[in-house]
């Protein structure tokens, strides 16, 4: 297995979790590795950070022998249904307009060149081990631990101090209060909170 990632912290994180990984620092816009070298990839909850999505799907292609591409991502109507917008609208506002409609990114694989694009919706559990934006759907307490907020980008790059600060004090007093249970229960929705993607890219054919 190898890992990319343009984040030098990140990959020093990783590697202490499994040194036996190739791990490579760059990004996947600008990716130096050989074509048909690998038989599937992984994309998790970053392809809103690309700065050029078209790029990025065309070099992961490229170095794809064969296989699946699968991606987990949110939908713009998904984040609709995060109760965090009650806490922290404008945080919320900035990172939905950066995530894609599955059209806008099925249209996207296809132009990169995958083919039978499938999607699931996967839905958050009160058990989930990441650490990851909608991870505390059920665990409200967990976004008042600063540690856990600092890995989540959305905290970090879209939230401002004062409304990091109202809506921290908010959330917890709705904690104490039991309020936070008719909240989330108010933003249930059967489309999941993130989306499975597949895509696949065929055997490469001999040309005659």
């Amino acid at each position: 297995m190898t890992g990319v990632d343009v984040s030098q912290e990140m990959l020093d994180k990783a590697r202490l979790k499994n040194n036996q990984i190739r791990w490579i620092q760059e990004s996947v816009s600008d990716l130096s590795l050989p074509k048909n070298t690998f038989d599937g990839a992984i994309c998790t909850l970053a392809t809103h950070h690309f700065p050029d999505p078209d790029l990025a799907l065309q070099n992961i292609f490229r170095v794809m022998n064969s296989g699946n591409l699968v991606i987990l991502t949110a939908m713009p109507e998904q984040m609709r249904t995060y109760w965090l917008w009650n806490y922290f609208p404008k945080m919320m506002e900035a990172g939905f307009k950066t995530m894609q409609s599955f059209e806008v990114f099925k249209s996207r694989l296809e132009k990169a060149g995958f083919e039978n694009i499938k999607a699931q919706p996967f839905f958050v559990t009160n058990n989930l081990k990441d650490l990851f934006l909608q991870s505390g759907k059920y665990r409200p307490e967990i976004y008042l631990d600063p540690m856990v907020r600092s890995g989540i980008s959305s905290f970090t790059k879209l939230c401002d101090p004062e409304e990091l600060h109202s809506g921290l004090e908010k959330l917890e007093r709705d904690i104490e209060s039991g309020e936070i249970n008719k909240i989330i229960k108010s933003y249930e929705s059967s489309l999941g909170d993130y989306l499975f993607v597949v895509a696949k890219k065929e055997t490469q054919r001999s040309i005659r």
